[in-house]
């Protein structure tokens, strides 16, 4: 397994308020390998998260992609081509439909997925607006699947989703980390998830164990 993205001594303050919510994180995430990451509301999870996805910068420490600081190699390249992001509030493109949305990821893209996610061939076709918040989730975590991305990052993917579908989606991550080779890094507050994970990390009091 490769070692894909890395938190080296990373700490990350809020500029208003100076308070720390990362102190000293090390940790490697590999290939092929399904994380989970828990703690507490309002611990830090979806800051993290962001820190692995681009989207912020660390206070101090530095985030490296196959060993390179991705500051150094440049924010979007990084969220363009290493990551594809599963967000709370899904993100997709609202006058597009699910096929389309999966499209301006991979333009081969089919409704195969969509599919396999619980979408029948009508609601692929249909605006995304039209359809329900479950049904937008799963439009959005079928995107990060066909994404030629190595990493997956998902903040709370089955937080909208019902207890079959949810199981049937953690199975879909798992598969993408074991049969495809993605490191697949999932923030989330469900006990199922966690435990499905190969590696369930909690994050307290500012660190990772």
């Amino acid at each position: 397994m490769t070692t894909l993205l890395s938190l080296d001594n990373v700490t990350y303050a809020y500029e208003k308020t100076g308070g720390r919510v990362l102190e000293s994180v090390s940790r490697d995430f590999e290939s092929g390998r399904f994380y989970s990451i828990i703690g507490k509301s309002g611990a830090g999870k979806s800051t993290l998260l962001g820190l692995l996805a681009g989207l912020d910068s660390p206070t101090a420490g530095t985030v490296r992609f196959k060993g390179e600081d991705i500051a150094r190699t440049g924010y979007a390249r990084h969220r363009r081509e290493h990551v594809s992001l599963v967000f709370q509030n899904y993100n997709l493109i609202d006058y597009l439909t699910p096929l389309e949305n999966l499209r301006l990821v991979d333009r081969r893209a089919d409704e195969s997925t969509l599919i396999t996610l619980g979408l029948d061939p009508d609601q692929a076709k249909r605006n995304v607006m039209k359809l329900s918040g479950g049904q937008q989730q799963r439009v959005a975590i079928a995107r990060a699947l066909v994404s030629p991305a190595p990493v997956i990052l998902a903040d709370e993917p089955t937080g909208n989703l019902d207890a079959d579908t949810a199981k049937d989606v953690t199975r879909i991550l798992q598969d993408a980390a074991h049969e495809h080779g993605k490191c697949v890094i999932v923030v989330t507050h469900s006990k199922k998830v966690a435990d499905a994970a190969d590696v369930s990390l909690r994050l307290v009091r500012g660190d990772l164990v």
